[in-house]
């Protein structure tokens, strides 16, 4: 799932509006099989939902991330390190350390 949406494949990103503060959960729109889903997040994925929807506008993506292959370069920039897409769960590893 794409969170922040995708171009090419017409993937809605998440906007502000599905993300149910109280059920604590966010509504996925039109997904890979043309219906929408509900899906129930951990209490630390809603409090970064709830981070990210203040102050936003319901019609809002929820995640500010334009250009995801942008922001990778942008964090090995910082980083000092050569983390292309599919070493994510290494740069997950190097930002948060061991789960």
């Amino acid at each position: 799932m794409e969170i922040h949406g995708h171009e090419l494949h017409k993937f809605p990103p998440i906007r502000v509006g599905d993300v149910d503060h109280r059920a604590g959960r966010v509504l996925l729109r039109d997904t890979k099989n043309r219906s929408d889903h509900k899906l129930l997040l951990s209490t630390q994925a809603l409090e970064i939902a709830k981070r990210n929807c203040a102050g936003r506008k319901a019609d809002e993506p929820l995640f500010p991330i334009v250009d995801a292959r942008k922001t990778l370069s942008w964090i090995n920039e910082g980083a000092g390190t050569k983390v292309q897409g599919h070493g994510l769960p290494l740069l997950r590893l190097l930002c948060h350390g061991r789960d």
